[in-house]
């Protein structure tokens, strides 16, 4: 409990200087984004685990905006393990995806490992692109830190939250790799060499190391922002339209 409040404390400031800027965001137009060329994606944007719909809320309205069909899935996080999760999604799809509509995947965090699960479950898809927030593709150091504790057991489980853990047997690392050039990974990271977190080494979000969230074959881009408002920070969901769209 010492770390952890801690690690806390030491992103308090953080929050407070974030925090405004990203309710404004709530009030704000959507994104304006060009129309794709050709027919637009079907969407489907996976929230992170302990979050919900209304974390991926303001994308939702970007990419309609855009002209997009839009899922904004909502799937109970600490419940099942990631690959339970994709099999519930590539079921979720078969209702969801019109035949012969190109398919892009979101994902914010822990959603950004589902969306590699779902190539395991549907090999056959139409993915045209998944787009990854600061999704711990290596596995998260501080999952792996505080798995054992009383109160990640109570809020993360013991499913897909243990699961996040970096280490031996890290799940991420034994998901699909996708191929070359059909992941973007948008991070973030306070970009002083050291980052938020005084338990990760490193930069980090303050809750995912940036080393991390790297995958090969993948392009990454980096923004300074706290972990939890990364979906709807205004800069990182102009780069999610600019990667998922073009």
């Amino acid at each position: 409990m010492a770390l952890l409040a801690w690690d806390v404390a030491a992103r308090l400031p953080a929050f407070a200087l974030q925090g405004p800027r990203v309710l404004l965001e709530w009030i704000r137009p959507a994104l304006v984004h060009p129309p794709p060329r050709g027919k637009a994606p079907a969407v489907v944007l996976l929230h992170g685990i302990l979050r919900g719909r209304a974390s991926m809320a303001l994308l939702a309205r970007d990419f309609r905006r855009a002209g997009c069909m839009v899922l904004n899935w909502g799937y109970p996080s600490t419940k099942k393990g990631i690959r339970e999760h994709a099999k519930d999604l590539a079921r979720r799809l078969e209702e969801f995806l019109p035949p012969g509509r190109g398919l892009v995947l979101v994902g914010h965090s822990m959603g950004g490992l589902v969306a590699r699960a779902l190539l395991e479950v549907s090999p056959g898809l139409s993915l045209e692109r998944i787009v990854q927030i600061g999704t711990p593709n290596q596995g998260a150091l501080k999952a792996a830190l505080l798995r054992e504790t009383r109160l990640f057991r109570r809020t993360l489980g013991t499913k897909a939250g243990w699961e996040l853990a970096s280490g031996p047997g890290c799940l991420a690392r034994t998901l699909p790799v996708p191929p070359p050039g059909l992941v973007h990974v948008v991070a973030g990271a306070k970009g002083n060499g050291k980052g938020w977190s005084p338990l990760l080494p490193g930069e980090d979000d303050g809750t995912v190391e940036l080393s991390a969230t790297a995958l090969e074959g993948a392009a990454r881009e980096v923004v300074s922002v706290l972990h939890a408002f990364l979906p709807w920070d205004r800069r990182v969901r102009r780069k999610v339209l600019n990667a998922a769209l073009g």
